[in-house]
């Protein structure tokens, strides 16, 4: 089976003493839901610097820092397996979104906010491997 590399990156700010997730919509003709930032590994290419090629592409923004793999799943889309790794990502708080093609919108939401616009349930479990990676 091919192997397709994905990284999730879960862009976080503070916020005084709590933490906003950025969450973003994706355009119509690629599912019209809420999620990370997510892009395919190319090839030879580290999965960090993958995940700060993909801020930078879907948002405009730059790392300030960037944790270990949060959490890692897997699927499979026509017996292709694809794997992504999640990330936290901190970003300015001063800095400002500026959206590609692929996504209409975007929202910086508390924890409990961005779990509830979240589509898929690995989704979830990554924001919540990211939360608690951040609470330590």
């Amino acid at each position: 089976m091919i192997s397709k590399q994905i990284v999730q990156v879960i862009l976080y700010r503070r916020n005084g003493s709590s933490l906003e997730f950025l969450y973003l919509k994706r355009s119509p003709k690629r599912g019209d839901f809420w999620t990370a930032v997510n892009g395919t590994v190319e090839p030879n290419e580290p999965l960090e610097e993958c995940a700060i090629r993909e801020v930078k592409e879907e948002t405009a923004l730059n790392i300030e820092s960037l944790s270990p793999v949060l959490y890692q799943f897997s699927f499979d889309v026509n017996g292709k397996q694809h794997t992504v790794n999640a990330y936290a990502a901190e970003v300015n708080t001063l800095s400002s979104v500026t959206l590609n093609d692929e996504h209409t919108g975007y929202e910086w939401l508390k924890y409990n906010d961005a779990l509830r616009i979240i589509k898929y349930s690995e989704d979830k479990e990554a924001l919540l491997a990211c939360n608690q990676y951040l609470q330590a």
